[in-house]
């Protein structure tokens, strides 16, 4: 087995990774990294930085990063200096040629390094990638909305400058279409509305298409939803017209109402067995095709100053 140490033990390593970690045969969780010195209340040894893990006689041989991203690049190259396997929690870095550097570093060290995008691991993604490989579309629709207070309460990291807003949450649909789509996916417009006094997007209409300009994808991207139903679908009208619908943000999956996927969440468990597997063969992933898509967006896009937030 592995040793692995988790850098950052907010909400997400708590809820996801760690558990994960514990699950996998190929892992052993050996310790924390936190600058506040705080672990997950387990008698796992919590170290204040990667410099004290390193100094310690743990031998660990690989991290997961959980921390917010303006910090994880950092990190991810102290890790790499130390010989570490890392992997990444999403996104990889505030930025795509920052990302492209980190995998760069970590084939000259001859380490893995794993950028990883948990919803492309739902459950339902292999069998809406196979079905969209063998029909034609004629155009999607993504609708990504949550209550961000709901699942990260009095956070602020997320509307500083250079963070991304509501696409904390919707590069986690991109990951999916860009995962699934038989073709390329570019970026066509955007319209961003920002609460005053805060820097990222809370609300986005976002147009996307195929690079021949045949497939229109429209999305709406809301994290001030209050409705009675938070939504994580994505539907595709196929060329015979008929409806593919990706929901629960990847656990389900149905053919013109027909339900031919409804599982559980398996994400974080795939990111582990495919951190292995790369660990195993040497080898890296780094896909930034969701963060491009991101950065795009955020960079071209209308801005609307909305309201300051309640």
């Amino acid at each position: 087995m592995t040793k692995l140490a988790v850098v950052g033990v907010g909400k997400i390593a708590k809820t996801q990774h760690i558990p994960a970690i514990t699950a996998s045969p190929d892992f052993d969780l050996v310790a924390f990294v936190s600058p506040d010195g705080r672990g997950d209340s387990s008698d796992i040894p919590v170290f204040r930085s990667l410099e004290a893990l390193a100094e310690s006689a743990l031998g660990v041989e690989a991290v997961a990063l959980c921390t917010p991203p303006d910090v994880r690049s950092a990190l991810a190259r102290e890790a790499l200096d130390l010989g570490l396997h890392v992997l990444l929690e999403k996104p990889p870095s505030t930025t795509v040629t920052d990302a492209l550097a980190l995998e760069a570093y970590a084939l000259s060290l001859g380490l893995t390094i794993f950028a990883t995008w948990h919803s492309a691991y739902s459950a339902a993604v292999p069998t809406a990638r196979a079905l969209l490989r063998t029909h034609d579309v004629q155009s999607a629709t993504i609708r990504w909305q949550e209550d961000v207070e709901k699942w990260h309460p009095n956070a602020t990291w997320f509307w500083e400058p250079g963070a991304f807003g509501v696409f904390d949450a919707g590069i986690n649909a991109l990951s999916i279409l860009v995962s699934v789509s038989p073709c390329d996916i570019v970026y066509d417009s955007a319209h961003l509305l920002i609460p005053a006094g805060l820097h990222a997007p809370v609300l986005a209409e976002v147009s996307l298409r195929d690079p021949e300009d045949t497939i229109a994808i429209k999305c709406t991207f809301d994290w001030d939803y209050t409705g009675p139903d938070e939504t994580w679908n994505i539907d595709w009208v196929l060329a015979d017209n008929a409806k593919l619908s990706l929901s629960s943000g990847g656990a389900k999956l149905s053919l013109d109402g027909q339900i031919i996927v409804d599982a559980q969440d398996t994400e974080y468990a795939g990111l582990y067995r495919r951190f292995a597997d790369l660990i195993a063969r040497g080898e890296t992933d780094v896909d930034t095709r969701p963060l491009a898509l991101v950065t795009d967006i955020l960079a071209f896009g209308a801005r609307e100053q909305g309201p300051a937030r309640k």
